[in-house]
């Protein structure tokens, strides 16, 4: 029985370490996180107020803060892992805000369609930065926290680790983005290229808890001398989809304004030319990203604008 116990532990001790300081995955999203916190620690330091994207990969893969840095905008894209869940994509965001910035949320439509949660993946991400013990604004992203959870999903799993053996078999990376490809400012890009599939036709609404928390979060903020607003991101739909695809997200986001404020992007999430996505729905080429960026310039240029008056 001793010899049972002993090795039930040295397993789950084993997963632990693989699943915080191996696993490839979490390696690249921690080494992504740092690079986004040196850069907002460094536009801090000036005095400047920042925008702070705050979302899933859609936003670290098409918002180019580096450019609204550059362009005047003091920026920093704090866009994560989508698949860590909305509390810990909220929570490495806030960790880089300070009083007088301006928050983006920018979380895919999906996800505020759904109550706000953390994945196994989202734990190890915040237990191997150290996130999930800082108890700053971005702890109120992380309040009721189910500490047997994030115990538990200290464990790669069968299909992980499935995945990893093929991997190493077949040779090549072992995670598909690659760390010199975190640009300036906390953007990601890639070099693969896949066909994406495209969004469906089908109206949701924000989900009434995720706008709770998403408010409750907002009037922190502003406690704090720092506003926030919304900005949808853009997905691939067919051309023929375009009116239908627009109209769905105008709805969804007349829904939302009734808790937030919104960035009225002309787009309305919606792009019609599949050579702008990279390898999902969600993911702009590099070329699209600082065309979808630019764009944006006037439309967030009056949040800091304000701020300096």
């Amino acid at each position: 029985m001793l010899a049972l116990l002993a090795g039930l532990v040295v397993s789950y001790l084993l997963g632990a370490i693989y699943s915080l300081w191996i696993n490839p995955e979490i390696r690249f999203w921690k080494e992504a996180y740092k690079q986004k916190i040196e850069w907002a620690k460094k536009i801090s330091k000036t005095g400047h107020p920042k925008l702070v994207f705050i979302g899933g990969s859609s936003t670290a893969f098409q918002i180019d803060a580096g450019l609204l840095t550059a362009s005047g905008l003091p920026a920093v894209n704090m866009g994560m892992h989508a698949g860590m869940g909305t509390k810990a994509n909220a929570a490495f965001g806030l960790n880089a805000v300070r009083p007088g910035d301006t928050v983006i949320w920018a979380f895919e439509k999906g996800r505020m369609a759904a109550p706000p949660q953390v994945t196994d993946l989202g734990y190890q991400a915040l237990l191997s930065t150290g996130l999930l013990f800082q108890r700053g604004i971005e702890s109120l992203a992380l309040e009721h926290i189910d500490w047997i959870e994030a115990i538990e999903s200290l464990r790669p799993g069968l299909a992980h680790t499935a995945s990893m053996i093929a991997k190493l078999i077949h040779g090549g990376y072992l995670y598909r983005y690659q760390t010199n490809l975190i640009r300036e400012g906390g953007s990601i890009t890639t070099d693969e290229r896949r066909p994406v599939s495209k969004a469906e036709i089908n109206q949701m609404s924000p989900n009434a808890i995720t706008l709770q928390w998403v408010g409750m979060m907002s009037a922190a903020l502003n406690s704090q001398d720092s506003s926030s607003a919304y900005l949808i991101p853009q997905e691939f739909y067919q051309p023929v989809d375009k009116e239908a695809g627009q109209m769905q997200n105008r709805v969804f986001l007349d829904e939302l304004s009734q808790t937030l404020k919104v960035v009225n992007d002309p787009f309305l999430g919606v792009q019609t030319n599949a050579e702008c996505f990279a390898d999902t729905t969600s993911h702009l080429t590099e070329a699209a990203r600082l065309e979808r960026t630019r764009g944006l310039i006037p439309l967030l240029t009056p949040f800091l604008e304000i701020k300096k008056q």
